[in-house]
C-alpha cells in the first residue's frame, strides 16, 4: 500500500507539472480556495455529522467552453456517532456505552476535474465585473483515508463469576485506512467581481471506491462505497500572461 500510495503522488505531481506547464504556454491559468460543508451520505451518515472541508485548486483555462482543475481536499469527522451509541450485553441484556470511546476519520484526496460551461451563450459570460456563468464538473482521483474507533468496551466478555462488565477490558482499536480511487460530480456558478477575480459557489457529490468494516454490536453495517455530498464557497484568481 505504501508504494501504491507513493506511485499515485508521483503521478499525480507529474500530471500537475504537465499541466502547469502547457498553461503557462498558454498563458491562461487560476489559482483558487474553496471552503465546503462536507456531509456524509448514506451509511456514512449514520456513523458522523458534517465538517467542513478545505480546498486548494490550480486551474488550467483550456478555452471558453473547458477548464482542468488540480485540487487538493482535505477534510475530517469528529466525535463520531459511536461515541454516544449503547450495545447491548448479552449476559444480562442491558445496553452499556463507552464513556471514553473516539471515533473519528480524515480524508486527503488528489483530484483531477474537467470543468465544462455548457452553451455558447453561457461561454460569452465571465472575465468582466459583475459577471457570471455557470458550469458542470466531473472528475476522479484518489483518496487517503483513516477512520479509527478505539476505547471500546469489549462487548464479548463475560463478567467472570460476579457477571459483571468491566469497562477496561476493550477491543483493540479498530483502524480502517486505505489509498482508494474516487469520483465526484457537481455543478457550480462562476461570479466576477474584476477581470480575473471571481466567487466561485459550488456543489459535488464524490463516491470513494472504499469502505469501513461493520460494527455489528452496535448496529452499524458495513460501509461500501464511502459518500460525501460537499456545498460551498471558494475564490479564484486568474492569470493571464
Amino acid at each position: 500500500m505504501i508504494s501504491l500510495k507513493k506511485g499515485l503522488i508521483f503521478t499525480a505531481s507529474l500530471v500537475a507539472l504537465v499541466v502547469a506547464s502547457e498553461a503557462w504556454a498558454a498563458g491562461k491559468w487560476a489559482l483558487g480556495g474553496f471552503v465546503d460543508y462536507n456531509s456524509p451520505m448514506r451509511g456514512l451518515g449514520d456513523r458522523f455529522s458534517g465538517e467542513s472541508k478545505f480546498s486548494g485548486v490550480l486551474s488550467y483555462v483550456r478555452n471558453d467552453a473547458l477548464t482542468v482543475a488540480l485540487e487538493y481536499n482535505r477534510a475530517s469527522f469528529k466525535h463520531g456517532k459511536l461515541e454516544t451509541t449503547p450495545f447491548k450485553w448479552a449476559v444480562d441484556g442491558n445496553f452499556y456505552t463507552s464513556p471514553n470511546t473516539s471515533s473519528n476519520m480524515k480524508l486527503n484526496s488528489y483530484m483531477i476535474n474537467t470543468v465544462i460551461y455548457p452553451g455558447q451563450e453561457n461561454q460569452s459570460h465571465g472575465y468582466r465585473p459583475k459577471d457570471y456563468r455557470w458550469y458542470l464538473l466531473i472528475g476522479g482521483g484518489y483518496v487517503d483515508y483513516k477512520q479509527v474507533n478505539k476505547n471500546l468496551i469489549y462487548p464479548g466478555q463475560t463478567g467472570g463469576v460476579t457477571k459483571t462488565l468491566n469497562p477496561n477490558i476493550l477491543l483493540q482499536p479498530q483502524i480502517d485506512k486505505r489509498v482508494a480511487l474516487s469520483v465526484n460530480l457537481g455543478a457550480g456558478v462562476e461570479a466576477f467581481i474584476t477581470d480575473s477575480w471571481a466567487i466561485d459557489v459550488r456543489a459535488r457529490y464524490n463516491v470513494v471506491v472504499g469502505e469501513i468494516r461493520s460494527m455489528l454490536q452496535w448496529d452499524l453495517q458495513r460501509v461500501w462505497p464511502i459518500q460525501t455530498l460537499d456545498v460551498g464557497a471558494g475564490m479564484k484568481f486568474y492569470f493571464w500572461r
